[in-house]
C-alpha cells in the first residue's frame, strides 16, 4: 500500500527497483503529530513486496497507524519501536535494533535498520529468527560446554593457529579455557577476554619455553598426530609436574593440562616400595606368588624364579609346571595342604621338597591362603636353616656323647687317682730318710696329683650342668644359699652385697640358678680390688616379656681385648688370682640351656656389669 502523497507510477517504479528484496521488508513511515507538534504515533506510507505480504491481513483504505500494527502483532512490552522511529525523526541519527513479534503463534526475531526519511523514517526490517535460534542454540550449547569442562579437574584450552603471510604457524591464540585452566595459570592468564583470545607468547613469554611448546602444537595441526607429555613446572614457590595432551582441532588443537604431583610422587612411592619389597624378598630369600585356578597360571616375583632356578622367559607356570619341580615323596602333602585351604579358605602352611634341574633338592617353606579362585602366599628357601638344623641335631648328638665320655672318663679316672695319692702317701711316710732330689720329686707328684684331682672336679662340675626340667624358683632364696656357701671369702673380702629383687622368680633348674649365682659372686670375690671395699649388686626385674638379672661390681674390671674370651673354659687372664678358668663357662653353659642370652659392660681398675636375660614363663 502506497500513500496518495508517493502514488505517482515513476516515484512507484523506483522504490520497487529500489527497495524490493526478498530478504527485507522495507517500508516508509510518516510522523504523525499533535496540535503541540509532538510525534504521536506513524502512519505507513509505503511498504516493499516482502512489507506488503506482511502487512496484507492489515489493508485499509483509512490511514493505517504503527501502534495498530503493533498491538496486532503482539511486540515484546520492553521494546519500544515507536520510541525509535521518534529519535530518529527527530536527531537524525540512523539506530539499528532488533526485537521480537509473536505472529500466528510462533516468535519472530527482527532487525531493523531506521534512518530518516523527510518528516518519518525509512526501515529495513532483516527477518533473523533462524539466525537468532541458532544463535541461541549455539550459546546454549557452548554454555553447558563451559559447565562440563568448569566441572572437571583438567584445565582445558583451546588454542586457535596464527599463521604469517607464508601461511605458516607462528603463534596461537587462546580462545577458549575452562576454570581449572585459568587457576592454574592465573599469572599468566588473569587479563585472558574470550572476546579477544590472548597469545600465547604473550602469555608465557618464558618459563613453559613457548618455542618448543608452538612447535609441538604446530604438529599436531599440520599432522593430526595427538601428543602428550611431562614437564616440571616451578611456580607460586612450587615444584609441580604437569601432564599436557593435545589434539587437533579445525586450525587448532584443544589441550587438556593436569597437575600430576601428587600422582607421580605417589607412583614413586609404588616403584621404591616395590623396589624395596622385590630386595627385601631376595635378602630373606623369599619370593611370592598368586595362582588363578581357572586360568591354570601363575604369577610370581623375580626371586621366587630363583628359588625354583626356572628362568623368568621359560614359559606359562601352571601346576603342572610346579609339580613336575616337587620331590614325588613330598607332592601329596602339598596336595593335602591345597585342598585344606580350598575346603576352608583358611591359610595353609607346608613344608616340601623340590628337584632342581642340576639334581640339587632344595627345602621350601610355603604359607598360602586359597581365596575366590585363586591362591596368594609366599615360598621361602629354608634349605641352609634344614642343613643347619641337621648339623646342630648332629652336633647335640656330639655334644651328648662328649658329656657322658667326660663324665664317664672323670669317674672312672676318680679310683685310679685315688688310689695313686694312696700309694703317694705311703712312699712319703716310709722314706723317712731320703735325699732332697726325692723329696723334690714326690712333692712334684703331690702337686700333680692334687691338680688332676681339681680337674677331674671341674670336669664332673661341667657334665652336671645339663638339660633338666625347669621349676620355679626363688632367686633370693638361691642368693641366700650360697652367700652362706661362700660367707668365709665375703668375710675375708670385707664384701658387701646388696640384693634388689622386683621379680625373684624364674623358671629354671635349681642347680642352674644355684650354679649362675654361686660362680657370678665367687668371680667377683676373686677379682676384687684391694684399694677399695668390695661392693656386690644383684638386681632382678621383668620387662617387655623378658626377666632381666644385672651382677654388678667395683672390682678390677676386664681389659677390651679380653671380653670376647670371657666365656672360654679353662681361659684366665690374671694368674695371681686362683681359679681354673671354669666359672664363667659354666655360668654360659646355663644361659645357653635355658634360652638366655648375656652381654658383659667392663672398665678396667672401676668394675663391671653382668647383664643376664631370661624368656619370662
Amino acid at each position: 500500500m502506497i500513500h496518495q502523497t508517493l502514488r505517482n507510477t515513476a516515484t512507484e517504479q523506483l522504490l520497487n527497483e529500489l527497495f524490493d528484496s526478498p530478504w527485507y521488508a522495507t517500508f516508509l513511515l510518516k510522523a504523525i503529530r499533535d496540535e503541540k507538534n509532538n510525534i504521536v504515533d506513524f502512519c505507513w506510507l509505503w511498504g516493499n513486496k516482502r512489507a506488503e505480504q506482511i502487512l496484507r491481513h492489515y489493508k485499509s483504505s483509512g490511514e493505517l497507524k504503527m501502534s495498530q500494527i503493533m498491538l496486532a502483532v503482539n511486540i515484546n512490552k520492553d521494546e519500544k519501536p515507536l520510541q525509535w522511529y521518534t529519535e530518529v525523526t527527530i536527531t537524525g541519527n540512523a539506530l539499528e535494533k532488533e526485537h521480537t513479534v509473536v505472529y500466528n503463534g510462533q516468535s519472530q526475531w527482527f532487525r531493523e535498520r531506521i534512518t530518516k526519511f523527510e518528516d518519518g523514517v525509512l526501515v529495513m526490517s532483516e527477518d533473523i529468527t533462524e539466525q537468532k535460534t541458532n544463535q541461541i542454540e549455539l550459546q546454549r550449547k557452548n554454555t553447558l560446554l563451559q559447565g562440563v569442562l568448569d566441572s572437571t579437574w583438567s584445565g582445558v584450552g583451546v588454542f586457535k593457529a596464527v599463521r604469517d603471510e607464508k601461511n605458516q604457524i607462528v603463534d596461537f591464540l587462546f580462545v577458549m579455557l575452562n576454570r581449572a585452566a585459568k587457576e592454574m595459570y592465573a599469572d599468566h592468564l588473569s587479563d585472558f577476554d574470550p572476546a579477544k583470545g590472548k597469545l600465547f607468547s604473550h602469555a608465557f613469554p618464558g618459563g613453559l619455553k613457548p618455542n618448543s611448546n608452538i612447535e609441538r602444537y604446530a604438529r599436531v595441526v599440520e599432522t593430526g598426530e595427538p601428543f602428550q607429555l611431562e614437564f616440571f613446572y616451578p611456580h607460586d614457590g612450587l615444584n609441580d609436574w604437569i601432564r599436557e595432551s593435545g589434539i587437533k582441532f579445525e586450525d587448532g588443537l584443544v589441550v587438556s593440562t593436569e597437575i600430576v604431583t601428587e600422582q607421580r610422587s605417589k607412583a614413586e612411592e609404588l616403584k621404591r616400595s616395590q623396589e624395596l619389597l622385590l630386595e627385601s624378598q631376595e635378602i630373606a630369600g623369599i619370593g611370592a606368588f598368586e595362582w588363578d585356578e581357572q586360568l591354570n597360571e601363575s604369577y610370581w616375583t623375580p626371586q621366587l624364579y630363583h628359588i625354583f632356578e626356572i628362568e623368568p622367559g621359560a614359559g606359562k607356570i601352571t601346576m603342572e609346571v610346579l609339580l613336575t619341580r616337587i620331590h614325588p615323596d613330598d607332592k601329596e602333602t602339598f596336595q593335602m595342604a591345597l585342598q585344606s585351604s580350598k575346603g576352608r579358605e583358611e591359610p595353609y602352611t607346608v613344608e616340601y621338597r623340590i628337584q632342581c634341574s642340576d639334581g640339587k633338592i632344595k627345602h621350601i617353606w610355603e604359607r598360602g591362603r586359597y581365596t575366590n579362585g585363586k591362591i596368594t602366599g609366599a615360598s621361602m628357601d629354608i634349605t641352609e636353616r634344614r642343613e643347619l638344623d641337621l648339623k646342630m641335631k648332629k652336633l647335640a648328638s656330639r655334644n651328648t656323647e662328649l658329656d657322658t665320655f667326660v663324665y664317664t672318663a672323670s669317674h672312672d679316672l676318680r679310683s685310679p687317682v685315688h688310689n695313686m695319692d694312696s700309694l703317694l702317701s705311703f712312699l712319703d711316710q716310709e722314706l723317712t730318710e731320703r735325699p732332697q732330689h726325692i723329696e723334690t720329686y714326690i712333692r712334684h707328684l703331690q702337686k700333680s696329683i692334687a691338680d688332676l684331682k681339681s680337674t677331674l672336679h671341674d670336669l664332673t662340675q661341667v657334665t652336671e650342668i645339663h638339660p633338666e626340667k625347669t621349676e620355679r624358683v626363688n632367686l633370693s632364696e638361691i642368693v641366700d644359699e650360697v652367700k652362706t656357701g661362700l660367707l668365709e671369702q665375703i668375710s675375708e673380702a670385707g664384701a658387701m652385697v646388696n640384693v634388689k629383687m622386683q621379680t625373684p622368680y624364674l623358671s629354671i633348674p635349681r642347680r642352674h640358678a644355684k650354679s649362675l649365682v654361686y660362680n657370678m659372686l665367687s668371680n667377683a670375690v676373686k677379682f676384687r680390688s684391694y684399694d677399695r671395699p668390695l661392693v656386690i649388686d644383684i638386681a632382678c626385674f621383668r620387662k617387655d616379656g623378658r626377666l632381666y638379672i644385672t651382677f654388678s661390681d667395683n672390682g678390677l674390671g676386664i681389659k677390651a681385648e679380653n671380653l670376647p674370651k670371657v666365656f672360654q673354659i679353662f681361659k684366665r687372664f690374671n694368674p695371681e688370682v686362683e681359679g681354673r678358668g671354669i666359672g664363667m663357662y659354666l655360668v654360659k653353659r646355663v644361659i645357653d640351656l635355658n634360652n638366655g642370652d648375656i652381654f658383659i659392660e667392663s672398665e678396667e681398675n672401676t668394675g663391671t656389669t653382668f647383664h643376664v636375660h631370661f624368656p619370662a614363663y
